[in-house]
This record gives structure tokens, sequence and C-alpha cells, in this order.
């Protein structure tokens, strides 16, 4: 078993991969930072696990030497992936490979890898800590994929915070998503959710005048929760466009891990070849 690992900006993801199987491991483990001591008893209940980890981190790096730490403890050393990274299938329209979070530019690479749909355009929109929305285009001349970019913001959680603590007399909650909220709490979720929506439909409609047909709208993150159905009500408002198919609108638990995977698969199929 090879270790996956996705070390983002409040929580380690692990998943454990077989790069012989035709589908990998389906449990995912999350531990928040302050509570990394935990993975070594969750790596203990691992039978065959590989000597070597591929991962992807975005934080500072006393952190991650401590994750290193508790791996090489149990004999496991850690290959880290970034964004220079390359994958067949993908090019980075990036201006700086290396300034790309490793985050996005796995998680481009895990929706191409796990596509099931006809090959297309799509958005992936990461409702974290931060909320990132990009754009990986599909040419269809070419048969390739390109990481075109896209736009970072604070997370629904952080606007929340943010709120809760720069403001007077504000305070943390939630309320009702609402037309015209005449209640503070309703107030504050509704407007987050908005700001959320909106920088999903700028890319969404940005993506849409490329190709004149709707992109493949792919969401991940513990904030979906927050924007889910206001994101649905504007997809629909754009039937002027057409019809809205929610086919087309998926969400996915940790397509970074999965970006992870395919490298880890190609790395080891190349060193069993020679």
């Amino acid at each position: 078993m090879i270790l996956l690992i996705d070390m983002g900006n409040t929580r380690t993801k692990l998943r454990l991969f077989e790069p012989d199987a035709l589908t990998h491991h389906s449990d995912t483990a999350a531990f928040p930072h302050n509570e990394l001591n935990q993975i070594t008893d969750w790596l203990k209940k691992t039978p065959r696990l590989s000597k070597v980890a591929y991962g992807i981190n975005v934080v500072d790096g006393a952190l991650t030497s401590r994750l290193e730490c508790l791996l090489l403890a149990e004999g496991v050393q850690i290959q880290w992936l970034d964004g220079t990274t390359p994958y067949t299938s993908l090019a980075n329209s990036y201006q700086s490979a290396q300034k790309l979070g490793p985050d996005r530019w796995f998680s481009a690479i895990g929706l191409i890898a796990t596509l099931r749909l006809p090959a297309q355009s799509m958005i992936h929109a990461s409702f974290g800590t931060a909320t990132t929305v990009d754009t990986i285009r599909y040419d269809p001349q070419t048969h390739q994929y390109r990481f075109l970019g896209g736009t970072i913001l604070p997370g629904p959680l952080l606007m929340h915070q943010s709120l809760a603590s720069r403001t007077a007399n504000l305070g943390f909650g939630e309320g009702e998503l609402e037309l015209f909220p005449t209640e503070t709490r309703s107030a504050i979720t509704t407007g987050i959710a908005a700001a959320q929506t909106g920088a999903v439909m700028r890319q969404w409609l940005a993506t849409y005048e490329l190709d004149r047909k709707q992109p493949l709208l792919i969401c991940s993150g513990g904030g979906w929760d927050y924007v889910e159905t206001a994101l649905k009500s504007a997809l629909q408002q754009e039937r002027h466009l057409a019809p809205f198919d929610s086919a087309l609108l998926q969400w996915r638990l940790a397509p970074a891990l999965d970006g992870i995977a395919a490298i880890a698969r190609q790395r080891q199929s190349k060193d069993s070849t020679g």
C-alpha cells in the first residue's frame, strides 16, 4: 500500500493506494494539524505499507517537518510533489508553475484521471479554508487539457470568522438563505453564499464563452454545503444560454488525492519497467 498525502491549510488528508488495483482504497482520513500525532496510530493499522509516500503541501516548514518525522519513525519517506510535476494529458498556463498551489494542480490532474464523461472543459471549485475556482480547458483538436488558471478568495468559514472578529456586534452563527434578508444572521449567510457563488459563476461564464458550451462544474471541500443551494439556483438562472444540465454539476471528496494517485501509478509503472 502506498500512502498519499494532501497537507492543506487546516487538515492533512491521507489515503491508501494500490498501484496495481483498478480502483484506489476508498477510505480517506483527515487529521487537523494539531492532531497529527494520531497519524501514527492510523498507520500502524495499515498492512504492507510502502516505504515511499507521495504528497503535496501548502503549509509552513515546521508542520511539514513534523509530519516527515512522524512518517520516518514508521519507516516511510515522503516524495513531495508540486505544480511543476508533469502530467501527460495536462499543460500549464500558470506564469510560474513553482508558485501554483499544488492542491490546485493535482486536483486538475485528478479530475482528468477520473473523468467519467466525454472529454470536455471543466471548472473545479474547491470550498476550503480558501476557495479556489479554476478552469481546465479541453482542446478537441489536440485532445489535450490545459490548466488556464482561476481565482482565489477566502472560503465560507474564513469569511464568517473575519466578520465575527473584525466587526462590532455581529458575532458568529448561521442564518437562512433569503432573497431579501431582514435579520443579521441571514444577511451574513446570504452575503457569503452570494460571494462564493459569484466567484464560481464568473469562471463558469468565462469558460462558457470560450467554448460556447456548458463546462463540467466539479465542486469539493468542506464549505460545499454552505454554497450548494445558492450555486444551483444561479446556474438555473443562466437558462437563457441553454437549459442547465444537472449532470454537469458534480461533487468530489478529494480530487487532489486522485491526482496524486495518478502520478504515483505513473511513477510506479515507470520504475517497474526500468
